[in-house]
């Protein structure tokens, strides 16, 4: 299950679901549908996704796995308790969604390097 919030995405979203109606209802109710009415396979979404970024001259891979995994981490560096992250992502355990917190410890690293007050006290000594 996922939620939205956004009125754009769910004014899409129902429109989408109108217009679709007769083929979501008649493949078991999937509401990603390729252009024979069966569900969209994993390797179906991972290729469109592909093409999108591909269209938007993303310089970099991007798959759905990088998406959710990019959601995740800007959950967590925008101070959202990592309950809710492991919710919204539905992991049981919330030993996977730690993962995150480990890509939030090397920025953590990254920013005392490069902006901890000593280094200012550095700079001025040399």
């Amino acid at each position: 299950m996922i939620q939205l919030c956004n009125p754009d995405a769910l004014f899409t979203l129902d429109t989408y679901c109108t217009l679709f109606a007769g083929r979501i209802a008649t493949n078991g109710g999937y509401l990603l549908v390729n252009r024979l009415g069966n569900k969209l396979s994993d390797q179906s979404i991972r290729i469109l996704v592909s093409n999108l970024a591909e269209t938007a001259k993303i310089g970099k891979k991007v798959t759905p796995h990088v998406l959710r995994h990019t959601f995740a981490t800007l959950l967590l560096e925008n101070d959202v308790d990592i309950k809710y992250i492991q919710s919204l992502l539905g992991h049981r355990s919330i030993m996977t969604t730690q993962i995150y917190t480990q890509v939030n410890l090397e920025k953590q690293k990254k920013i005392l390097a490069e902006k901890h007050p000593k280094m200012r006290f550095a700079m001025a000594m040399q």
